[in-house]
């Protein structure tokens, strides 16, 4: 079966099949949180770049219109034949962005083997993991480790990580294909994002969405254990312009200084904070709203933690300091909105989105 797009002004099955001198970038994950943020920036931020999304249907599409007429959405995304499709548009495309779930290895896997069959040979493909791979499963909850992991210094280290924790398996396995192939990759991992983000289908990370409803829910906010334990993080419009700075540097070609496979790992981060300090933040609106009764923190346990999310104890109460050293040696500078000042707007639409 042949694929389809979506047909609108600017973007119809006559337009998006004839490529332009511009350099052309597919994106899938275009509608999730990190992803519509980023999408957003980058039409502001690139506009000689031919963007394409890949999405599920045309109600999506329509949300991705809302950001702007000019991207191309492919359909299909979760047909019969998408993985067929991925392989048609990917080998097209200059630069493949994943930014969708970091662990879906049929998906990554596929976008990767669609970039080495790249038509000019010239395809790069950007994987958005996250900093899960820090956290230590075998640490002390709410407790804070000292390892800060720095993607330059602790590079070695950071791609030996036991296959065993969040995303480890995947990236490891996806530089490894990708040095077979001669295919440039690069990993971009960021940390725990927060504040509202630009998109038009999800305006907020889901593990807080999650996290606010469990507060409501319990009637006051909480910490595992202790609350102690450190998170790097961002506001997700620095994550947007980590990412957008790093394509940046692939569109000047032989002069951009980005590199690739073992040696192409960026974090992301602009802050780190104690979760308590999080929840503290998250008591100060509630209680503002006459929410919650009190500011008043709990103090739970893991079992506690588990009955309101089963993986609450290791994203609310394990460490994951990383220092984007590779970023900021490039020029980065993260410039969002701090923990406290974004977190009125942010749990105004986790509220929206829950009543």
């Amino acid at each position: 079966m042949a694929h389809k797009y979506w047909e609108a002004p600017y973007c119809s099955q006559h337009s998006c099949s004839l490529r332009s001198m511009a350099s052309t970038i597919l994106i899938v994950g275009a509608t999730g949180y990190a992803g519509g943020d980023f999408l957003a920036h980058l039409v502001t931020t690139h506009p000689e770049l031919e963007i394409r999304v890949f999405v599920r249907d045309e109600a999506k599409a329509e949300q991705v219109f809302k950001i702007s007429r000019r991207i191309c959405c492919i359909l299909g995304f979760g047909s019969p034949d998408w993985l067929h499709v991925l392989e048609t548009e990917t080998a097209g495309a200059d630069i493949v962005v994943q930014i969708a779930n970091t662990d879906d290895e049929e998906l990554s896997f596929a976008l990767l083997d669609g970039v080495a069959k790249n038509k000019n040979k010239n395809g790069v493909y950007i994987h958005i993991s996250g900093a899960g791979n820090l956290m230590d499963v075998s640490a002390p909850l709410g407790v804070m480790q000292p390892k800060v992991y720095g993607d330059k210094s602790d590079k070695e280290e950071i791609l030996a990580l036991p296959i065993d924790r969040p995303h480890a398996a995947i990236e490891q396995g996806l530089i490894q294909r990708a040095a077979l192939t001669n295919t440039r990759i690069a990993i971009v991992s960021f940390p725990m994002l927060y504040g509202k983000g630009r998109g038009t289908v999800a305006s907020h990370a889901g593990h807080f969405r999650t996290y606010v409803q469990g507060v409501l829910s319990h009637g006051k906010p909480f910490v595992v254990e202790r609350g102690e334990n450190c998170i790097s993080s961002s506001h997700v419009s620095d994550a947007s312009s980590a990412l957008a700075f790093l394509i940046a540097e692939v569109l000047k070609g032989e002069k951009g200084r980005i590199r690739w496979g073992r040696e192409g790992y960026y974090m992301v981060e602009s802050s780190e904070l104690a979760f308590k300090d999080i929840a503290e933040e998250v008591a100060r609106v509630l209680h503002g709203k006459g929410l919650i009764q009190s500011n008043e923190i709990d103090r739970l346990d893991a079992e506690a933690v588990s009955k309101i999310w089963s993986p609450g104890p290791l994203i609310w109460g394990g460490n994951a300091r990383a220092r984007a050293e590779r970023l900021r040696e490039l020029g980065w500078i993260p410039s969002g909105p701090s923990r406290s000042e974004a977190m009125e707007d942010e749990i105004d639409s986790v509220l929206l989105s829950i009543n």
